[in-house]
């Protein structure tokens, strides 16, 4: 996969067609002469001091569809008739600070045909995410078997299926997550990388300890409420779709600071609850039958 780092090299490098776009989101303007702001929150987002300012905001505002670097930078030079080292500078910035990200292919295999599942498939395509899921009359097993093991795997309102899943992914090369609504939560994880990481079986434990009745409340409810508050699915869905961004690898927006997803990672999005989302850190279940 394509960081953004090798991106940037890309860019210092001036000799490449490495396709690049405008960021969601992204408002630019001069601030001052000789310095642009881009967003509103001068403590969060890039500024940056250049004589160039208004060439570049014109150059951002121009740029609707992907460019690749080499056309970007030689659009930029032929606005500053500067040489070409100045405007190669100017754009790594513009990289560097995520204004530019660049477009590259970021598969996610998904499992699930709940309304959640459907508002998670929307959030990610949207984000330019290539959403891949089993088609008709593929099973979801054999779907899981002959995809892209490298690719992230998201399995939505798997709950009653959570064991012969992480039999299923236990070896996967690529990182799996499992979203679930929970009544008025959405639970997003854990994030499972290796065969080290704790699993969806995992979470079944944890939930029989805490009642006893769990199997037969997962039997009666397998995919959460019949008709779940819309409010959750769409929030429980962005929460989702951030956590799954960043796992696929799809830049945050400008001015973004957020670690990376490690494993065993588990959000609970609760969003008519007084903690919107929790973050918390699973491990592995001494009784799960996949892990151990």
């Amino acid at each position: 996969m394509q960081t953004l780092r090798g991106v940037v090299s890309l860019a210092r490098s001036f000799k490449s067609a490495t396709p690049v776009r405008l960021a969601p989101g992204v408002s630019v303007f001069v601030r001052a002469p000789h310095t642009l702001q881009f967003g509103l929150d001068a403590t969060r987002t890039g500024i940056i001091e250049t004589p160039y300012a208004t060439e570049l905001a014109q150059l951002i505002d121009g740029t609707f569809e992907p460019i690749s670097l080499h056309h970007l930078t030689r659009s930029l030079q032929s606005r500053i008739r500067a040489a070409s080292g100045t405007a190669e500078s100017l754009i790594a910035d513009l990289l560097s600070y995520r204004i530019f990200v660049p477009v590259i292919d970021l598969p996610v295999l998904v499992i699930g045909k709940s309304p959640l599942a459907a508002e998670l498939k929307s959030q990610l395509a949207s984000s330019g995410i290539q959403v891949r899921v089993p088609l008709t009359p593929e099973t979801e097993p054999d779907f899981v078997v002959a995809s892209d093991q490298s690719a992230p795997l998201v399995l939505v309102d798997q709950l009653p299926h959570a064991t012969q899943f992480a039999q299923l992914v236990k070896y996967r090369t690529g990182p799996t997550v499992a979203v679930s609504l929970f009544d008025s939560r959405v639970l997003i994880g854990p994030l499972r990388t290796s065969a080290t990481d704790p699993c969806q079986a995992c979470v079944q434990q944890h939930l029989r300890d805490q009642d006893a009745g769990w199997d037969t409340a997962a039997t009666h409810v397998p995919q959460g409420p019949r008709s779940p508050d819309p409010v959750l699915v769409r929030a429980g869905g962005a929460a989702a779709a951030v956590f799954i961004r960043r796992v696929a690898g799809v830049p945050d927006p400008p001015g973004v600071s957020a670690p990376h997803p490690v494993p065993g990672e588990f959000h609970v999005a609760d969003p008519f609850g007084p903690v919107p989302l929790a973050v918390h850190q699973l491990q592995r279940h001494p009784d799960c039958p996949v892990c151990f």
